[in-house]
């Protein structure tokens, strides 16, 4: 009887210890990129895109509702309107987690521009 006692009291124990772990750690701060992490992933799209466009094609598709970009022509001005709905919090969980690495050596850098096929953006 006093052994089962002891193994319940440590299993109380190690239960109480569990669960203050759990408490400590949902009080923590999450750790979120820095903004320069998260323009020099965002924007180099070049190097993911030249080393693996299929890779970078999936990569991209979760950061979208849907995994859509819906393209549209307009035949009055020659070109196609591009629609999707970004999920930046998608983006930024990745790279908290680390699942998104850095572009490969002797890549050019955080590349962008705001001017597209059909104009400035």
């Amino acid at each position: 009887m006093e052994k089962a006692i002891a193994d319940n009291e440590a299993h109380a124990k190690a239960e109480r210890e569990a669960i203050a772990a759990l408490e400590a750690h949902a009080k923590a701060p999450i750790s979120l990129p820095t903004p320069d992490a998260i323009v020099e992933r965002a924007l180099d799209l070049d190097a993911m895109l030249a080393g693996a466009p299929l890779r970078a094609r999936e990569a991209l598709r979760r950061f979208f509702q849907g995994g859509n970009i819906i393209l549209t022509p307009d035949h009055e001005k020659g070109h196609y309107v591009a629609k999707a709905e970004f999920l930046p919090l998608v983006a930024l969980s990745e790279l908290a987690a680390n699942k998104i690495t850095k572009p490969p050596a002797g890549s050019r850098g955080p590349s962008g521009t705001s001017v597209g096929c059909a104009g400035r953006i």
